[in-house]
């Protein structure tokens, strides 16, 4: 059923083909014509009722049938300059191609030319056979095509198009090609882009010319352009060509110049463009999160750019765990000597790094501060304190004075980081911020803090939110007036909206406006 099925494509193909090479005046013009004509037809219906053919056992391969790895047949100089001269006149003359492709296809397809000079044993007689053979049997001018843009047979076999045989059926293809050409993309390297970004020649009308302009307008020559676009196909692809953008805007905004950028991307032999994105914003995120400056990032990013694209890295947390270092040390290292990012991809098995001298003082004063605290020496609460720090020693004894400044007891206030220790972790000014709002904001008097020490951990946005919200609702007399600050605070959301929020029918809708002034981003 499948061979009926090829053996009719293959007739209307042969039918389609004569009726593009004689015109209706032509056969008004001769009987003899016609009825050449005519006996041709026949013998095309006999051929491909039979199954085989002459022409397929003297191996011309008209019809896609491609042996992997088959070699061009062994030709003399004047057997192939006459071949291909007859092949030349026929895609020019007769199927009317332009005379540059044609010319491109006659020569560059020595295997294809092989297997239809085959049939012929005068050398002398080759021309003229093979102009009146192609007169009559048509070719299959996707397999001639496909290897003068440089693709093997086995490349192409699988591209063939099953339903067509004649490259004016598929215009699209002729027409990305010829965009392509005239970009100066030479003829012979179009066939490694179209085995890695084929959608690119299905592009309707107009939009693969488009994104090659895009790129010329980010300053791209033609000769940049050709080698970018041999190199990288998948950046004609739509979602690759967007991506190529929002990567090209990226790293124009760190300054980096257009050369600068086409040399990164004719790298990308072995790096897929998504990846690439990917990897160099999980690495711009993490200079963003040890606090690396503006100036140096940009430096960075502009000259380790396909580095950057190329690591995988760990998140900033399990670095920093990892090593055993804070993000200060982090940026000292990274500024040293960035190509140190590699060695902190996911996978990698890290050591903890030696502490500096510097991390060795801080620890001897953070151990002090505690011990005088009333701390004792070597216990489980010293040590899960000692993890929980983060700043030097004389930071944290600078933060704990800002509580007794506020009014609490030095021992009230020791007793608060015995319990949570975190609570130091916050700078002077965020410390002194979020007691003024407990006091005056909230009216809560400063010794609440010595019951609820973890009010500290919490944002003023969501302290606000928590007490805006039960102030409506005692309003309304929906809640007892005189709840605790860690009952309104510290529950969860989920919690706090079916025990509070829902207690009455328009509270739901009072929580979202809440949120909404109070949460404008």
């Amino acid at each position: 059923m499948v061979t009926n099925h090829l053996h009719k494509l293959r007739l209307q193909s042969v039918l389609k083909w004569v009726s593009l090479d004689f015109t209706e005046s032509n056969l008004r013009s001769s009987r003899t014509s016609l009825c050449a004509i005519g006996y041709h037809i026949v013998q095309n219906l006999r051929f491909y009722r039979g199954g085989k053919s002459a022409l397929s056992e003297n191996g011309l391969g008209f019809h896609g049938g491609t042996v992997d790895g088959e070699k061009a047949a062994k030709l003399s100089r004047y057997a192939r300059q006459q071949a291909q001269a007859a092949l030349l006149d026929y895609l020019h003359s007769t199927r009317s191609f332009l005379f540059t492709d044609a010319e491109h296809m006659s020569r560059n397809a020595p295997i294809f030319l092989g297997k239809l000079v085959k049939k012929f044993k005068n050398d002398t007689e080759i021309k003229r056979s093979m102009t009146r053979m192609l007169r009559y049997h048509p070719i299959n001018e996707f397999e001639l095509f496909f290897e003068s843009i440089g693709l093997k047979p086995s490349e192409y076999s699988r591209l063939v198009p099953h339903d067509m045989m004649f490259l004016t059926e598929d215009v699209m293809l002729l027409e990305n090609y010829q965009v392509l050409c005239n970009y100066g993309i030479h003829r012979s390297n179009i066939g490694r882009i179209y085995k890695e970004a084929a959608e690119a020649f299905k592009s309707d009308n107009g939009v693969l010319e488009s994104k090659l302009q895009a790129f010329k307008r980010n300053g791209v020559d033609e000769e940049q352009l050709g080698k970018l676009v041999c190199q990288c196909p998948v950046l004609l692809l739509e979602a690759s060509g967007n991506t190529a953008f929002s990567l090209i805007g990226f790293l124009l905004k760190f300054g980096s110049t257009k050369n600068e950028i086409c040399s990164m991307f004719l790298q990308f032999s072995h790096v897929r463009l998504r990846k690439f994105v990917c990897n160099l914003r999980r690495c711009y995120q993490f200079l963003v999160e040890i606090d690396m400056e503006g100036q140096e990032i940009g430096r960075i990013v502009r000259s380790h750019t396909f580095m950057l694209g190329s690591c995988y890295l760990k998140k900033t947390n399990s670095l920093s765990a990892n090593l055993s270092i804070g993000k200060k040390r982090l940026r000292g290292i990274v500024k040293e000597n960035p190509q140190i990012l590699q060695d902190w991809v996911i996978g990698s098995k890290l050591k903890r790094l030696p502490n500096t001298d510097e991390q060795l003082i801080s620890k001897t004063m953070r151990t002090k501060f505690l011990l005088d605290l009333g701390f004792v020496e070597n216990s489980n609460e010293m040590r899960k304190a000692l993890k929980v720090f983060r700043g030097r020693g004389g930071e944290l004894q600078e933060r704990f004075d800002c509580f007794v400044d506020a009014g609490l007891k030095r021992k009230d206030v020791s007793e608060m980081v015995i319990v949570a220790p975190q609570v130091l972790n916050q700078s002077e000014d965020v410390i002194r911020m979020k007691i003024d709002f407990l006091v005056n904001g909230l009216g809560y008097p400063i010794s609440s803090l010595v019951a609820f020490p973890a009010y500290l951990n919490y944002t003023i946005q969501r302290v606000k939110l928590r007490f805006s919200m039960y102030d409506w609702l005692k309003n309304q007399k929906i809640v007892e007036p005189n709840l605790s600050l860690s009952t309104i605070v510290a529950c969860g959301d989920k919690i706090f909206t079916r025990a509070y929020v829902n207690k009455h029918p328009r509270g739901s809708e009072i929580w979202q406006k809440l949120k909404k002034r109070i949460y404008p981003d």
